[in-house]
């Protein structure tokens, strides 16, 4: 956007502006005639009479727009009093100077502009009368001199009244003429000056204020929050001034923020103008202010005075130039701060078209809008949608000391939804405001930002159709009042980043979709069918890798072929008639077929293809599929082999249900000879003799525990054991079971414990398995329980099932080992090492014979604490 210059005798020509009195002034019927007629004899919806001063144009006759002015940067009319003729731009999209403009991308999206200046009786241009349209149009000589003429009706106007009172009082001597054009001279070098920076020309501003109206004491304040800070003064006694802080809430402080205009008093002695920030006591003889008024909000206050009476009297010329001047520092704070917002946003593009992700990018979208926006720390919330809470990923401050403890702290605080600003935002999904977070306390991030010296908080949601992504928090170390226009920025940045990591996810999301479906085992074909009544328009639009090597056929031969070019049989067995009916009833379907694809001319290639079919719009339809050649040829392979497997399972069977059998008959015989040597019935033997027999049959019963347990274990793989199901008192059972074991605890001497004699548990159950999975509990506690420890066997129930729980003081097992044991042949200690037998067969067949009754083992262990072996079984009700 190209920015209007100024005219060599800008000074002059505000000068004569402001002399006409016309400026902010009601409207009136007879320039509202005259813009309405341009609006009939042009027919376009717009038509204005538009006065340009220093920094906006402002509209004394208006039709067809509900705004007063606009910023002169973007006039079109400050163009137009460049030069004495009509200034035509026929379509503001196809011209460079104005294509960009916020008056003609954003309402009232201007594309046609006719401006006609209009000049003061001096010559001087002071406004234009134009004709806008939202349409580019054509400009014929008729509509040049039609345009000329009702813009000298405005300039008669404006001479019959405001013009010729203007004139008037311009009929003052040379010296004074020259005085006032000296003044204006040096205010538009002050405000043309933008190398000096606003505070510096706003200085100069005060300074040249007091010189030309008379008055020592100049002063510019700012407005902020519900207080007024002076930031500038000059004159006896101001120098300790700056940084004061009045609280607007009291009354008549201020009086001068609530009236349009200057304000000018010649006696403030007794009135509540004594309040005045820094001035109480100061007993003023005159006082000259205004407040600073943007297009929207007040800014704050230029004013100035004296304790003592006038040296000349205050005239409307010194009226205006005050006003002049508040109008420059108003224009200019909302210039300065346009482009903050434009920097920020334009910052937040840059970063996103640059960034993967949010997270990446977050800590520079900190910095650039920190910066741009002159908060000194900002912070990224990222919304947890478990937890409901708002987590601190990022931080930026500027370089305060007092900041970096916060930001040390401050990464990974949580807060909830509501707490403080940033929770406000992220509930109501819109940007909040505090002016200062010290005076209203909240959570513990509220009290941590506090103690940190911040005030001013702002924060505003990272959110996409509703959904909460993040929040985005600033702080300052002064109050800082609301602003609108930057919330509604800030609200659209936040949509904006919002919508970048929706656009992302969504990117990786495709990404990895399409790296899916290229690395996919299965073929994929999609179809796209044109004429919905017509199974012969299928036509193949996308296909992976994989379903080429299945076809055996080359992409490229394939692609935009229709389904009956690149499968001529398939019509014959059905296709593509029911991939027609699939995309009318939106249905799937899964089959297998046999392809005969011809690859070369001396072989026929067959291919076996599991096929599904699925609809995905209701022009597009998907198929997949995969080879099953391999396994079609398999399944008779394992058919064979089931079969082989089964023979040689019952072979096994056999032949250890046999060898079993031939092993128990002499062993029962050793067992039985060696016992009547113990006996003494031969002969009485010797120690060392008793030793050896002692020997054999401690081998000789293992080994049979040995033979029963294979023997069993066989049965059960082979289905033949036979399991008795037939009422039993589990607690009786229990109780033989732990007298026949008294004397082996007694010798280790352990305590080994059981239920009482008055107890009964009854269970649906075979009492010789039962009895032997209790036993091979048992006995396992009190092998791996050291002397003077205890086993204790529980009997606890219910209607549905009874449990038993073995519980001892031994070695423990571990964790990784729980499961385990419980396979074949697996012991807790399986090296050559270890100190008591065993066949590693015990709990697997008591796990085998629970579960074969209805029942189920558990276990809990821990090494060095016991364990706590427990079988359930189903119970007999007490009823029955």
């Amino acid at each position: 956007m190209l920015q209007p210059d100024f005219l060599p005798d800008e000074p002059a020509r505000l000068a004569t502006l402001i002399q006409l009195q016309v400026l902010d002034t009601p409207a009136e019927a007879r320039f509202d005639r005259l813009t309405h007629l341009a609006c009939q004899v042009f027919g376009v919806p717009i038509s204005l009479v538009s006065l340009v001063d220093s920094h906006r144009q402002w509209f004394k006759s208006i039709q067809g727009l509900d705004v007063a002015e606009t910023p002169r940067d973007m006039s079109f009319c400050a163009h137009a009093i460049l030069g004495n003729e009509l200034f035509l731009v026929p379509d503001t999209l196809a011209d460079v100077r104005f294509a960009d403009n916020p008056l003609v991308v954003g309402d009232p999206h201007i594309r046609f502009y006719a401006g006609m200046p209009i000049q003061a009786p001096n010559g001087q241009n002071l406004g234009t009368l134009c004709v806008i349209d939202r349409k580019p149009r054509l400009f014929t000589d008729a509509d040049r001199l039609a345009l000329m003429a009702i813009a000298e009706l405005v300039e008669q106007e404006l001479a019959n009244t405001f013009l010729a009172d203007a004139l008037a009082s311009l009929r003052v001597s040379d010296a004074q003429l020259r005085e006032s054009e000296e003044r204006y001279r040096r205010l538009y070098a002050i405000t043309s000056s933008r190398h000096l920076g606003m505070p510096a020309q706003v200085r100069a501003l005060i300074e040249l204020g007091c010189q030309t109206l008379g008055l020592p004491i100049g002063l510019f304040g700012r407005l902020v929050g519900g207080r007024l800070e002076v930031v500038s003064a000059i004159g006896p006694g101001t120098d300790a001034l700056p940084g004061t802080i009045v609280d607007l809430a009291a009354g008549a402080s201020v009086p001068v923020l609530q009236v349009n205009g200057p304000v000018y008093l010649t006696d403030v002695t007794d009135c509540e103008w004594q309040a005045l920030p820094g001035w109480s006591g100061r007993h003023l003889a005159t006082y000259l202010g205004m407040a600073i008024q943007g297009s929207v909000q007040r800014y704050g206050l230029l004013c100035f005075g004296a304790e003592t009476a006038p040296t000349r009297q205050v005239t409307v010329a010194d009226h205006a130039f005050v006003t002049l001047m508040a109008q420059w520092i108003g224009g200019e704070i909302e210039r300065i701060r346009a482009d903050k917002r434009a920097r920020a946003h334009h910052g937040v593009t840059r970063v996103l078209a640059e960034a993967q992700s949010v997270a990446a990018a977050g800590p520079e979208i900190l910095a650039t809008l920190g910066e741009s926006l002159g908060w000194d720390v900002s912070v990224l919330w990222q919304w947890e949608p478990l937890t409901r809470r708002l987590r601190c990923e990022a931080m930026w401050t500027t370089g305060l000391p007092s900041l970096q403890a916060l930001k040390g702290t401050a990464v990974g605080q949580r807060v909830a939804l509501e707490e403080g600003v940033v929770g406000q935002a992220g509930e109501w999904l819109a940007p909040a405001w505090i002016g200062d977070v010290a005076a209203k306390p909240g959570g513990a991030w509220a009290v941590m930002t506090a103690a940190a010296g911040l005030h001013g908080n702002m924060a505003f949601p990272l959110c996409a159709d509703n959904i909460l992504i993040g929040v985005i928090e600033f702080f300052s170390t002064e109050i800082e009042q609301p602003d609108e226009e930057i919330l509604y920025m800030l609200g659209a940045i936040g949509s904006q980043i919002a919508q970048f990591q929706e656009r992302k996810r969504i990117e990786e999301a495709n990404q990895l979709f399409a790296e899916i479906v290229r690395n996919m085992q299965s073929g994929l074909l999609v179809y796209q069918l044109s004429d919905p009544e017509d199974d012969r328009t299928f036509r193949l639009i996308a296909m992976n890798p994989m379903a080429g090597r299945l076809l055996h056929m080359r992409t490229g031969s394939m692609l935009g072929r229709t389904f009956d070019e690149n499968f001529p049989d398939a019509r014959s067995q059905g296709f593509p008639a029911r991939m027609l009916e699939m995309l009318t009833t939106r249905t799937s379907f899964d089959f297998e077929h046999l392809i005969f694809d011809e690859s070369s001319a001396d072989r026929t290639l067959t291919v076996a293809l599991s096929i599904k079919a699925f609809a995905i719009s209701k022009e597009r339809l998907g198929i997949t599929f995969e080879s099953i050649l391999a396994r079609k040829l398999a399944e008779g392979e394992l058919e064979g082999a089931l079969i082989i497997a089964r023979a040689a399972t019952k072979a096994k069977s056999e032949f250890l249900g046999n060898m079993s059998h031939e092993l128990r008959t002499p062993l029962n015989s050793v067992i039985g000879f060696s016992e009547m040597l113990e006996d003494g019935l031969p002969g009485v033997l010797n120690e060392e003799q008793r030793d050896f027999v002692q020997t054999i049959q401690r081998n000789g019963r293992h080994l049979l525990t040995l033979i029963n347990e294979i023997l069993d274990l066989t049965k059960i793989e082979a289905g033949m054991l036979d399991v008795i199901r037939e009422p039993l008192d589990m607690a009786r059972v229990c109780r033989e079971i732990l007298k026949r074991l008294l004397p082996q605890a007694s010798k280790k001497a352990i305590t080994l414990r059981g239920p009482a004699n008055d107890v009964s548990f009854w269970v649906l159950g075979d009492g010789m398995r039962i009895g032997q999975v209790v036993t091979n509990l048992l006995s396992n506690a009190l092998k791996f329980t050291p002397p003077g420890g205890t086993v204790v066997l529980t009997i606890d129930g219910t209607d549905e099932a009874v449990t038993v729980a073995i519980r001892d003081t031994g070695i423990g097992i571990a964790p990784e080992m729980q499961e385990k044991i419980f396979a074949a042949f697996v012991q807790v200690d399986s090296s050559n090492a270890r100190q008591e037998e065993g066949t590693g067969l015990g709990l697997h067949l008591a796990r085998q014979l629970v579960e074969l009754q209805g029942g189920r083992m558990s276990l809990e262990s821990a090494l060095d604490q016991g364990s706590t072996f427990s079988f359930s079984l189903p119970a007999i009700p007490a009823s029955e």
